[in-house]
Parts: structure tokens; sequence; C-alpha cells
């Protein structure tokens, strides 16, 4: 596995190899003794699937405040997604800010990418490759295509009560959502999200 640094050092691209031929594909998506070398802390806890039926559906920004705050490691099974994870630690240099990814699901071609040349983000990540995104972070995802599938392995499991949202159209955090079409499908729980400056700061 090759980690590189992005834009937020803290977040990282876990580049891993997969091996194809007339079978199909094989990737090990997560190695113990790999993920320790990035953070060695994290065991998995959890694992998370969402499958996500229609392009345009938008999830997030979500988090789990202190003291159950998760790291997630993020893989796009199939499909396509616009994935963002911004800093909302009050002490770092880099509070509010984000990084974003375009990420690929296997069998996804590059040409999804051509094919929406005005949407803004920094990397391109294609499967089998992660993004790891630490504690102190919020994450959100659009699809960009129908069918697109995400697995988020955790260090914490779900803690209801401590299961935070940030509108996603947070002024504060200004993320440049592409405008795919008319309006984006949203739970009612992510519409009725509170605005960063609205939560408790004692939580992040």
């Amino acid at each position: 596995m090759k980690v590189i640094e992005t834009l937020i050092p803290d977040v990282k691209i876990l580049k891993t190899s997969s091996h194809q031929d007339e079978r199909g594909t094989f990737a090990e998506l997560l190695n113990e003794k790999e993920i320790t070398s990035v953070d060695n802390s994290f065991k998995i806890v959890q694992v998370n699937y969402a499958f996500n039926k229609n392009r345009g559906t938008l999830r997030g920004f979500h988090f789990q405040s202190i003291p159950f705050q998760q790291t997630k490691v993020v893989l796009c099974l199939q499909g396509a997604i616009i994935d963002v994870a911004v800093d909302i630690r009050p002490s770092s240099p880099s509070f509010k800010k984000f990084v974003s990814f375009f990420m690929l699901g296997q069998n996804t071609d590059l040409q999804v990418v051509e094919k929406h040349p005005k949407i803004s983000y920094d990397y391109i990540v294609e499967f089998p490759n992660k993004v790891y995104i630490p504690k102190g972070f919020a994450h959100a995802y659009l699809t960009l295509v129908p069918n697109s599938e995400i697995v988020y392995f955790l260090d914490v499991g779900y803690q209801p009560d401590f299961d935070r949202s940030i509108r996603f159209d947070d002024p504060d955090i200004n993320f440049p959502w592409p405008e795919i079409q008319d309006k984006f499908i949203i739970s009612k729980k992510d519409e009725s999200a509170l605005f960063l400056k609205d939560l408790d700061i004692r939580e992040l």
C-alpha cells in the first residue's frame, strides 16, 4: 500500500494494487499491518455499506461527537461519487477547510470524469484505492451515477445519541456541490441539519 498525503495532510489516500485476469478482479481491500502504519490505533469495529440507486443522492455532512468520534476509511465499490472531508477541529489550522475526491468504483471508466468537466475536486481515487478520514472531520458524498455503492471501515461503532449532521450547503464550509440536477436527493435528517456555527463547540 502506498500512502499519499492530501491538501489537508491528516486526510490520506491509500493506494492498493489489484489483479485482473480472465476470471475477474482480486484486491486486498484493507490490511492490518498497512493501516497501522498510517494510524496505529485504528482497529475495525464496524463496516458500513450504502447502496444509492439514484444519481444525485447526497449524504452528509456526518460525524459523531466526542467521545465517540470515528475514523473512517472510505471505498467506492461501484459507480462514481464526489467525496468530501471537512476539518471541524476548532484548534486546527485547517478548521472549516475541505478536501474532495472524485471516487470511481470498479468497472467505472475514467470517462465518467471527462463527462463532468465542471465538477470541482482535488484528487481522483479509483477502486480499490481508499480515502482515510481521521477523527475530527465531517464527511459527505454525492452520487454522480445510479447504483453507486460505498463501504466505510470504522474504528468506533454507531452511537445514535452522538450522531451529528452539518448542513451540506453550510456557508462557512462553502463546498461547491455540482449542479448535476435540479434537486439533490437528501434525507429529512440531513435537510434539517444545523449549520456548523450553531453546533456546540465542545462536541467537536
